[in-house]
């Protein structure tokens, strides 16, 4: 079966600065979660979702951003069941996520976010 990513898009931003009158403030926060989405009335298709949150000094930011993938034949349950959904599309469609992320924030006028590369077979 081929496999495509066709679409990536942030579905909510909530972007803030932090209080800079907060002294001693040197809070430092990552957290990511992981979905799959089988939509019903598409058997082609599935989506990975990502809720991220970063907080740190001097922004607060929380994404999040999806990535739906188009599959050449139906997706039956084997395929749901598969290692593919879980690990491996989530691995294809972090890096736009990371990407999206280190843009967001140097555009901003921040120094850009780097997150770090994640090993899916790890990730819970």
């Amino acid at each position: 079966m081929k496999i495509t990513p066709i679409k990536n898009y942030a579905k909510s931003i909530e972007f803030g600065l932090v209080d800079s009158l907060q002294t001693g403030n040197t809070k430092r926060e990552f957290k990511l979660s992981r979905n799959i989405f089988f939509p019903e009335e598409n058997n082609k298709v599935f989506r990975v979702e990502f809720e991220m949150n970063i907080s740190n000094q001097k922004i607060n930011l929380t994404v999040h951003y999806c990535t739906i993938f188009k599959c050449s034949k139906a997706i039956n349950q084997t395929f749901k069941d598969s290692l593919f959904p879980k690990v491996n599309a989530p691995a294809i469609a972090y890096p736009f996520l990371r990407a999206f992320i280190s843009t967001l924030t140097l555009n901003a006028g921040f120094e850009p976010v780097i997150l770090s590369s994640i090993n899916f077979t790890e990730f819970e």
